[in-house]
């Protein structure tokens, strides 16, 4: 899985099954998952170790068999404590996926919800070190989603809605869950921000151009940024940038030189230090592995 920031641009399965099955394993001293948002519904389950993950704003500390349930275009992020790895697996899924062919009272109330931001499931699921019947089916679609045997897609979809039932019936009437989201506003600036640096993070980006679109000003855009993320607007920048460098550099034999003018870094020197710190090795190095 690509732990990519901002808006993930790509399609996860495809247009006739929009399913995929994501394990990742990662050690204590690397990132756990960047900060990004997707259309897409997400299961995510602890399978050893433990992490912490920010969902919209709320933050949830995750054991060995919890798991999550990750609204349509909600930020999420995960990092470790720095002492114990933490490996997960994921499955992410298209609501579409379950819709019917007439709009019938399934999707009208269980299934349509899901994809709106004011309607939301239980987040954190199951306790430490246990097995719930929602982890369990969540363990069970991973395992069916990966191992592809003949029948798999229907089996998917069936666990899908046996899983929705389980957690309806824990959070009551769908209609009783829905409201404004006091938060919402918050995650809507922050995405703003976030794609504005995706779309520009070639120019020489400052505080203030940051701060300016989403009206705000400097030393209140930086207090917001780093309580929505936990991190300074300019590292978070940089490390974007050198994600970006880096897979340029996987993908062509282009000049450094040219790539570090097209990440926003006018000097080459400043490019290899700021390469370096995020990598812990010079741009030639990573290049020659």
């Amino acid at each position: 899985m690509n732990r990519t920031m901002l808006k993930e641009n790509r399609m996860h399965g495809d247009s006739r099954y929009p399913v995929s099955v994501y394990r990742m394993d990662i050690a204590p001293d690397e990132p756990l998952l960047d900060l990004h948002w997707h259309d897409e519904l997400e299961l995510l389950q602890v399978t050893s170790g433990g992490g912490h993950f920010r969902v919209g704003i709320t933050d949830y500390e995750l054991e060995e068999g919890q798991a999550l349930f990750i609204g349509a275009g909600e930020l999420h992020c995960g990092w470790t404590d720095g002492v114990r790895g933490c490996a997960f697996e994921a499955l992410v899924f298209h609501p579409e996926f379950l819709y019917s062919r007439t709009y019938d009272a399934i999707q009208d109330r269980y299934v349509q919800p899901l994809a709106e931001p004011d309607s939301r499931l239980p987040v954190r699921l199951g306790a430490p070190h246990t097995t719930s019947r929602p982890t369990a089916l969540i363990g069970e679609l991973c395992a069916i989603g990966e191992r592809q045997a003949p029948g798999y897609e229907l089996q998917v979809k069936g666990l899908l809605y046996l899983l929705l039932a389980e957690l309806w019936a824990a959070a009551g009437e769908p209609s009783a869950q829905r409201g404004v989201q006091p938060d919402q506003y918050k995650t809507d600036r922050l995405k703003t921000v976030l794609q504005y640096m995706h779309t520009h993070y070639g120019q020489p980006l400052r505080l203030r151009d940051l701060a300016a679109s989403v009206s705000m000003s400097e030393a209140y855009f930086c207090r917001f940024f780093k309580e929505m993320t936990r991190r300074n607007p300019i590292d978070y920048l940089n490390q974007y940038r050198m994600q970006q460098a880096a897979s340029m550099m996987r993908a062509t034999d282009r000049k450094l030189t040219e790539i570090a003018l097209d990440v926003g870094f006018g000097s080459l020197s400043y490019f290899i230090t700021m390469f370096k710190r995020h990598f812990g090795c010079t741009p030639t190095q990573y290049r020659s592995r």
